[in-house]
């Protein structure tokens, strides 16, 4: 858990989400124009077809990394919420900007409301990022860890000695 956050971290931590995002989702916009062009009708991500990504999606997709961002914020550092497990932390953190995307979603019309393919896909996508996400994080903080004990093994001495 991290005690704060700084302004160059949030801006740095947004923008490197927003990159992210803007990344895949133009391999995804080059692989589904590639594969019909029936979906440039159905999605405003995709009004271009396969020419590039609306300046208002990118718009778009900025605003909602920024709520990311801020939820990122409140929920995964001790800057407004002091005392939460890390459990309940990723629960809501993950929650939130899921309600947000699907909102989102909803109202840029990125694809049909009525469509049940869309949707799975959509929660799919979202739990296999969620979980890619997990997996990172417990990978870099088992390797925390391990270089904490490294550190506190070859100091140990110094310790007793004082």
């Amino acid at each position: 858990m991290e005690d704060k956050m700084d302004v160059y971290k949030f801006f740095k931590e947004w923008f490197t989400l927003y990159g992210i995002v803007v990344t895949i989702m133009a391999i995804l916009t080059v692989v589904v124009t590639s594969l019909s062009d029936e979906v440039s009708k159905i999605s405003t991500m995709f009004s271009l077809n396969g020419k590039g990504i609306p300046i208002n999606t990118l718009w778009q997709w900025l605003l909602l990394t920024f709520l990311i961002s801020v939820y990122r914020l409140v929920f995964m550092t001790d800057t407004v919420i002091k005392d939460m497990s890390v459990i309940k932390r990723s629960v809501l953190l993950y929650s939130m900007a899921f309600a947000t995307a699907v909102v989102f979603s909803i109202v840029c019309r990125w694809f049909p409301i009525d469509s049940i393919e869309s949707w799975l896909g959509f929660v799919v996508c979202y739990s296999v990022a969620v979980y890619k996400s997990t997996s990172i994080s417990k990978k870099q903080d088992r390797k925390m860890q391990e270089a904490l004990e490294r550190y506190n093994r070859n100091h140990q001495t110094d310790w007793e000695d004082e």
